[in-house]
């Protein structure tokens, strides 16, 4: 609605609504009584969480009774000074939230804030993300909150903490686009981890583990088709705790982890029951 004041027009409030997708989408502005600033509310529902996901430019995989998406977001501010924003998105079970300052364009934001992660078991999420866990059947609840802050291009999750698949774990991470990879995003940091997991990790790369043999610790079947492409990443881990398979486990490891399509990468290992410096892990073609 507009009204005229002073021989000129004004936004007296806004709402739109409508369906794009299979999303419905409610959208309401106002003025604020200082006359400078705007109140908005943003509500996305869809009952296709992955087909939401997909909406606002993300991978996911086409995954069916993962249930709902929706999202909200609640901005007061102006497009000059910025915006105080609280965002709330759940997604396939995963509880996302957002509380901070929000500036910059669409297509170069800036962010300060805090954000949170909760859910009972975020495995169908990591599915839907087409980051598969090792076993199908396991849980994997979180509780975790990191201060983010995105400026230039360049993400900073600080002060990590929380609690993944009942394991804790704390850190800071950092992420850029790297010029010696074409521009590709490539995070960097470190993570203090109760518990980690080699078959976990490795899923994140080459696809779902086969079941070992009777008897052998390790698998020698090649992996099933991947289902992402890795992100970039130098993570220094240390773990409390480290399984490398079933009955196999390691203590106090600490280890260099390097991502990258297809290669999965530890270096400067150490553990009270692992010693090795170097061990890289590639991905063997899957046979025809």
């Amino acid at each position: 609605m507009l009204f005229r004041s002073d021989g000129g027009l004004r936004l007296a409030s806004l709402r739109l609504g409508g369906t794009a997708r299979g999303t419905r989408i409610d959208a309401t502005a106002r003025p604020e009584a200082n006359g400078r600033d705007i109140a908005g509310l943003l509500a996305l529902d869809n009952a296709d969480a992955s087909l939401l996901v997909r909406q606002f430019g993300f991978e996911a995989l086409p995954l069916a009774g993962v249930g709902r998406g929706r999202v909200s977001a609640e901005l007061k501010g102006g497009f000059e000074q910025g915006f105080e924003a609280t965002a709330l998105a759940d997604i396939a079970g995963t509880r996302l939230s957002y509380t901070g300052r929000l500036a910059g364009s669409p297509l170069s934001p800036e962010m300060k804030g805090l954000a949170r992660a909760t859910a009972n078991d975020a495995a169908p999420f990591l599915r839907l993300m087409a980051f598969g866990l090792p076993d199908f059947a396991a849980r994997a609840p979180v509780e975790a909150s990191a201060r983010v802050e995105v400026s230039d291009g360049k993400l900073g999750l600080g002060d990590i903490a929380g609690a993944v698949a009942g394991g804790k774990i704390r850190g800071d991470l950092a992420g850029a686009a790297d010029p010696g990879a074409g521009q590709r995003f490539r995070l960097t940091g470190a993570l203090a981890l109760e518990r980690a997991s080699l078959p976990a990790l490795a899923t994140l790369v080459f696809g779902p583990t086969r079941a070992p043999r009777a008897g052998a610790p390790w698998s020698d079947a090649r992996f099933a088709a991947g289902l992402a492409e890795a992100p970039l990443a130098d993570v220094r881990i240390s773990a409390s705790e480290i399984a490398l398979s079933d009955g196999v486990t390691g203590r106090d490891a600490r280890f260099l982890l390097s991502l990258a399509p297809g290669l999965l990468q530890f270096r400067d290992r150490k553990s009270t029951r692992l010693n090795s410096s170097h061990v890289a892990l590639s991905r063997m073609p899957s046979s025809a």
